[in-house]
């Protein structure tokens, strides 16, 4: 059975290639443009993995986290944030929620980043 991979990501440019690459690699995908958006389906269809953007319109990646923990099934959900920013304060505090890894989008290439995803669901 594949795994679901909710990418809760503003930028499109950014997302559908993401999601693209995923689904090449057998994951089924869900988007989410915003942060709201992006709970919404987290809470509804309990992906294996989310790819949570820090920076969005609607609602934050931080606060997505802190709804997402207050949620029976969002207690254990695997999280993995994306940022811009090499910014350590939010890196920091999506790790307090228990973001397990973060990515640095500029710095990441697809071919990481599926091993990434694969690595946090092994």
């Amino acid at each position: 059975m594949s795994k679901t991979i909710l990418i809760i990501e503003d930028e499109m440019l950014l997302r559908r290639p993401m999601a693209i690459k995923l689904e090449s690699e057998g994951f089924t995908v869900l988007e989410g443009q915003n942060g709201k958006t992006g709970l919404d389906i987290a809470l509804a269809a309990h992906p294996d993995l989310i790819l949570l953007d820090i920076l969005m319109p609607e609602m934050d990646g931080i606060e997505v986290l802190k709804k997402l923990r207050g949620d029976v099934w969002g207690k254990t959900a695997k999280v993995v944030v994306l940022t811009h920013l090499n910014n350590m304060e939010k890196i920091a505090e999506a790790a307090e929620y228990g973001a397990k890894e973060y990515i640095v989008k500029s710095d990441i290439k697809l071919d990481d980043l599926t091993e990434k995803v694969k690595t946090v669901l092994a």
